[in-house]
């Protein structure tokens, strides 16, 4: 029987690494038992625009589209010669979804929660609400 923990992380948007600088724009949940990844995020950018002015919108929207759909794909089994270390998370998200030094976006390290009890969609529900910002819980269409 697979192990049945959750792991999540932040998907930050850096404007300047060297300032520390950054803006919680997105989740990723990574469900072990189903070997499932959820990403929720900012479909607006509106935190970001707001406090900055010149800011890449079209570039980030693009790698956010990117890491949506390498995810989904992974996670539908589309792609099958993909490990994915629940252990490493870190590691896999480098090598295959978004490299840990290459853009102003970043995945901050990972939280486990052990032993989940729930179902998967109440989990998910916690962690966003409880993480994230009106334009990720109410998006905008």
């Amino acid at each position: 029987m697979k192990a049945n923990f959750c792991t999540y992380c932040i998907l930050k948007y850096m404007h300047s690494p060297y300032l520390d600088e950054s803006i919680n724009i997105g989740v990723l949940i990574y469900f072990a038992k189903s070997e499932r990844f959820v990403f929720k995020y900012s479909k607006s950018l509106s935190r970001i625009k707001s406090i900055y002015n010149n800011i890449p919108e079209k570039t980030i929207q693009e790698y956010i589209r990117q890491i949506d759909e390498k995810l989904t794909k992974i996670s539908s089994h589309e792609v099958s010669d993909i490990s994915i270390e629940a252990n490493d998370l870190k590691s896999f998200l480098s090598k295959y979804i978004l490299s840990s030094d290459s853009t102003v976006l970043q995945f901050s390290n990972f939280k486990t929660i052990e032993d989940v009890k729930f179902e998967e969609d109440v989990v998910e529900k916690i962690i966003v609400e409880q993480l994230f910002i009106d334009d990720i819980l109410h998006p905008v269409n």
